[in-house]
């Protein structure tokens, strides 16, 4: 699954060592974190070239997408 959604394009482009938002393929690597302010951050790792970033989120919008990241979290662990 494809989380590209979760990043704006400009952190797609600076966190890129392909410097090209296209072709990079954003995954979270771990569960979210708790951060001050009610935030929570989640490592991204993208598939293609390997960087990696943190997302950071409210923890209402964190709650609409935890779900789908604790399956896609799981599902790599599984995998491994």
């Amino acid at each position: 699954m494809n989380f590209n959604h979760l990043l704006t394009e400009r952190e797609m482009k600076v966190s890129c060592r392909k410097r090209t938002s296209g072709e990079c393929k954003w995954k979270p690597v771990a569960e979210g974190q708790a951060t001050a302010g009610r935030n929570v951050a989640i490592p991204m790792l993208c598939e293609t070239c390997g960087s990696r970033t943190s997302v950071f989120m409210h923890f209402s919008d964190y709650s609409k997408h935890q779900k789908v990241i604790s399956s896609e979290v799981d599902y790599d662990k599984a995998s491994k």
